[in-house]
Order: C-alpha cells, then sequence, then structure tokens
C-alpha cells in the first residue's frame, strides 16, 4: 500500500492594516505641532482684550500753585526768580530781563497783561554793581541763556510741566535790553517775540534777524532818535517791527501811560486785531 505525499496548504498574503500588524509600526503624523497647540490652549485662556484703551488724565496745574500774582522763588546757588503764573488755558512763558543796577519788580504796572498772555519769570542780574546797589548782566550772552533755561525748567517742574519752554516771549530793559538782542542771536529759534525796551545802543538787523516779531519802547523823555533808527533798519532788513513811544516816560520808567502802551505792544506782538 502506498503513501501519498500531503501538498503543503499555499501561503496567503499578509494583511496590510499595518497598523495593527505586530511586525510593522508607523508613526502617526500629528496634525498640529505641540508647540502650536499650547499657544492656542494659551491664547484661549487669556482673558479678553478690552476694546476701548485706557487714557492718561491730562496734566494740570497743582491746586496750591499761586496764580496771578508775584511770588519770590528760590533757586540754589543763584539769586531767586520773580515769577507770576498764568492760569491752565496759557502755557507760554515771557522772560523779562531788568536793566543795569535796575529795579527787577518792573514789569508790576502792566503784570495783568503778561498774564493773559503767558507765565512770567524775572530773571535777576547776578553780577554785583561796583558803585551803587544792585545787579548787572555780564557780557557773555551764554551765562545769561543759562540761567535763563534753568529758570524755565524750574518753573516748567512746579506747573507740572504746563509750561512752553521752546517758544519764549523775550522782554528787556536798557541793558537787559541789549542782552536780549545777543540773546536773540545766540538761540535764534528761541525768541520769536521780543521787546526791547530803552536799549543803550544801535540794532544790528542780523542779530535779529530770525524774530518773528520785535517792538521798541522808548521814552518820551530819553534819548531814542537811535531806537527810532533801530527799528527803521531792522523793518528795512525784513522784520516785522514797530516803534513805541512812553509819552512823559524818563528813561527807566515806562511813564504815566505805560499800560496803555505796553497794551498796544502786547497785540502787536501776538498778532491781536
Amino acid at each position: 500500500m502506498g503513501c501519498h505525499e500531503q501538498s503543503p496548504s499555499p501561503e496567503l498574503p499578509l494583511p496590510l492594516n499595518t497598523g495593527s500588524h505586530p511586525l510593522i509600526q508607523t508613526e502617526e503624523i500629528p496634525s498640529e505641532l505641540p508647540a502650536l497647540k499650547d499657544q492656542k490652549k494659551a491664547t484661549r485662556a487669556e482673558a479678553p482684550v478690552s476694546l476701548s484703551a485706557e487714557v492718561a488724565p491730562a496734566p494740570r496745574l497743582p491746586e496750591d500753585l499761586p496764580i496771578g500774582r508775584s511770588i519770590e522763588v528760590p533757586v540754589v546757588g543763584d539769586r531767586p526768580l520773580r515769577v507770576a503764573h498764568a492760569s491752565h488755558d496759557s502755557n507760554e512763558a515771557i522772560i523779562y530781563l531788568h536793566g543795569m543796577c535796575g529795579n527787577s519788580k518792573g514789569a508790576e504796572p502792566w503784570l495783568d497783561l503778561a498774564l493773559s498772555h503767558g507765565t512770567l519769570i524775572v530773571v535777576r542780574a547776578d553780577q554785583p554793581c561796583k558803585e551803587r546797589p544792585g545787579y548787572r548782566w555780564p557780557k557773555d550772552p551764554q551765562l545769561i541763556q543759562e540761567r535763563i533755561e534753568h529758570a524755565l525748567a524750574l518753573t516748567k517742574k512746579a506747573r507740572n510741566g504746563l509750561l512752553n519752554t521752546e517758544s519764549v516771549t523775550l522782554i528787556g530793559y536798557s541793558q537787559g535790553s541789549h542782552r536780549g538782542e545777543r540773546l536773540a542771536e545766540l538761540r535764534p529759534n528761541m525768541y520769536p517775540r521780543v521787546i526791547l525796551g530803552g536799549p543803550p545802543t544801535l540794532s544790528d538787523p542780523q542779530r535779529l534777524a530770525a524774530v518773528q516779531r520785535l517792538a521798541y519802547l522808548g521814552g518820551e523823555r530819553e534819548k531814542r532818535d537811535h531806537m527810532i533808527e533801530s527799528h527803521r533798519l531792522t523793518a528795512a532788513a525784513g522784520i516785522n517791527s514797530r516803534f513805541f513811544l512812553l509819552p512823559q516816560a524818563p528813561h527807566g520808567s515806562y511813564g504815566p501811560q505805560g499800560h496803555q502802551v505796553m497794551q498796544q505792544v502786547f497785540r502787536f506782538l501776538y498778532d491781536e486785531s
């Protein structure tokens, strides 16, 4: 009896379900990077952003700041200032330089006019006069300019920043006007409006070339031919210049009609019709 050899069973192909086959493993590709997922989660966790941005309150003058009257302001290492603060409506600054050995209170008769346009800061001369009481100005305008800038900075700080120190009205009387002309040359963009009261010498139009409005003051009882000539020369050079007469006024005084004249001067300076 012969033996029959059994044929082997045909091999069946392996299933292509690689995800479940123990011998074939493939890495699953994530739909998002982990870092991006974390970023989205953090964004969702954040509080909603307010659509209305917070606005800081506008600065205001200190409640205890004296308004409308002159006060003495001590300055460390220097002579005190005399300051009359304008209201919150005006942030302009007006610098006043008195005459040689002269009165630092010379602006008081028309203080109200100044305050209607800005804060008046009287910077006092610091060189002692030799033959009489008082103080005179140094010849170097840079020394005066440095003291003016310090005075402006102190006043601005006292006003919580409410003071324009970049464009300033400059008023000088007698020797103060002589130095004022040099200051206008030294800092041509800082002093667009200048008053030269009782100037002792003839003006040089080149020094005042950048001034937008220039007023000369001359007393009826003082020599003023050179002041009138200064006005003529500066006007011929294209500067908006005017001469104002102070009736019955000697040198060193604004006279009995000083307030009325200064009212006209301020209207001219600030282009008020």
